[in-house]
């Protein structure tokens, strides 16, 4: 269900963003719609787990006020200074990479996102405050097997992508597969290995999707470090 709530939002936001922005490219609606999606989601999580101020991201409707977008930036913004994350990176300091300069400039209508921020609350079936990271993975994993396409008229449309339809389709992994494989490579690695040595131990996933092997991995990184100094 929330997978094509969101699929829902993509096509609703590409539609508007490229009607309202005729300069952007392809690669600058993609990017700039998937960043939206991506901040909403997880300003909303983090307000749901006591991270954020309660209704943050649904005041910036409440008011019926022309602006909704912008009023979108300040919290995205205030989420640059407090996180320092590549998700939210604004300014020339602090993050990897260069800022976001198209986020800041890009016109987004009220209509759509007065339609769709309220989605995230109640009476809307998501409880984010337990949303398992194992149901957000699969969910965007799927996601990303699509892809806004622009026609000659700049008008917007969502599509799976080429190398997804050869495919068949997305597939997540599920998590025992995923803690197993992982066990089975960085197990061998750590052991017999003391905190130093293992600092120098690289992980790569080259086609991470939505990183749940990385993530799995950085627990089991955790937990090995966690037993190795509660033994000593």
């Amino acid at each position: 269900a929330f997978l094509a709530e969101i699929r829902t939002w993509r096509e609703l936001l590409a539609k508007d963003i490229a009607a309202r922005n005729r300069a952007l490219t392809l690669d600058e609606l993609n990017t700039a719609v998937q960043n939206l999606i991506d901040r909403i989601i997880f300003l909303r999580i983090a307000e749901a787990r006591g991270l954020e101020q309660h209704d943050a991201l649904l005041d910036t409707v409440k008011s019926g006020d022309a602006g909704v977008y912008e009023r979108l930036l300040g919290l995205f913004k205030r989420a640059d200074d407090r996180y320092n994350s590549g998700l939210f990176h604004f300014s020339a300091s602090g993050s990897s990479g260069p800022p976001d300069t198209l986020s800041p400039n890009l016109d987004v209508g009220d209509a759509v996102l007065n339609g769709l921020l309220p989605h995230l609350y109640y009476p809307h079936p998501y409880e984010f405050s337990v949303m398992p990271a194992d149901i957000l993975g699969r969910v965007y994993e799927q996601f990303l097997g699509e892809t806004i396409i622009l026609s000659p008229g700049h008008q917007a449309t969502v599509e799976a992508k080429p190398e997804v339809r050869k495919a068949g389709g997305v597939y997540y992994t599920p998590q025992p597969i995923v803690e197993y494989i992982v066990g089975k490579t960085l197990g061998p690695l750590l052991e017999g290995r003391t905190p130093k040595q293992v600092q120098n131990l690289r992980v790569v996933d080259p086609a991470c999707g939505s990183g749940s092997f990385l993530i799995v991995a950085y627990q089991h990184l955790i937990d090995w470090h966690t037993d190795y100094y509660a033994t000593r």
